[in-house]
């Protein structure tokens, strides 16, 4: 294990909100299995510092992140989120490398949530693998579901987000 993915398992395993979660990611064979049933890889190279992830089905790559710095886009993206007031609601569909996430936290009003659904299990690993997510597992204004990992299908966890 590399000293990312473990600071990031650690942040799980201390936050109660994700005992199933940091569960399910310490079962090697479980999460193989899971990993097993994605019929693509996920991949990560770097380009002038910037560490970009790939997914890869067949003879398609699916680029997941920018091959510049993203964060002029998201700095552009966010200056034009005019609905980020008092107690919204924020649903991202995959986490990525957790800039835009990383970016609400920093920089909404305090009463702004987050919830991500990241629907690869593979995705996710890599992402906690390569990206620093402490401040996101560690802030009580985000919760993660990631699919197939819980008792109950995912939209249950989203319909009580919202």
């Amino acid at each position: 294990m590399n000293s990312i993915y473990e600071k990031n398992l650690m942040a799980l395993s201390q936050n109660a909100q994700y005992k199933i979660l940091y569960e399910a990611l310490s079962d090697e064979a479980g999460v193989d299995l899971l990993v097993s049933e994605e019929d693509f890889i996920c991949e990560v190279t770097e380009i002038e510092g910037n560490i970009i992830l790939y997914a890869v089905k067949g003879e398609k790559t699916f680029q997941l992140d920018s091959l510049y710095s993203g964060a002029r886009a998201m700095d552009i993206w966010f200056e034009k989120q005019t609905t980020l007031t008092y107690k919204a609601k924020c649903l991202f569909c995959g986490l990525g490398n957790g800039m835009y996430v990383k970016k609400i936290l920093e920089q909404a009003e305090d009463t702004v949530t987050v919830c991500v659904y990241e629907p690869s299990i593979r995705i996710f690993i890599t992402a906690l693998q390569h990206f620093d997510m402490t401040s996101i597992i560690n802030s009580t204004r985000v919760t993660l579901i990631v699919k197939d990992l819980y008792e109950y299908p995912a939209s249950e966890y989203i319909y009580r987000y919202i």
